[in-house]
């Protein structure tokens, strides 16, 4: 029985031969269309979540102003019980 030893210095010095192809691509009129036809869709969705997430920002910078009132409200009504104690 032999055994059989790897050479990885060998593989290791082996040169990458690489070879390239030019491809020529050709597109016709409707895959032009289709692909700006789905480009459009893709940036009116984006514009409708962008416009939705700037609607519910509003609306918890407005639950923010309120609670900030509530808690300014709160800490001078504990600060008026300390005092007066």
């Amino acid at each position: 029985m032999s055994s059989v030893e790897c050479q990885i210095e060998d593989e290791i010095n082996k040169t990458l031969l690489r070879s390239y192809v030019l491809k020529e691509e050709t597109r016709n009129i409707f895959e032009m269309r289709k692909k700006h036809a789905d480009a459009s869709s893709e940036a009116q969705e984006i514009e409708k979540l962008r416009n939705a997430l700037q609607k519910e920002m509003e609306q918890l910078k407005s639950v923010i102003a309120t609670s900030i009132k509530r808690f300014t409200y709160c800490s001078d009504l504990l600060k008026t019980i300390v005092v007066n104690d």
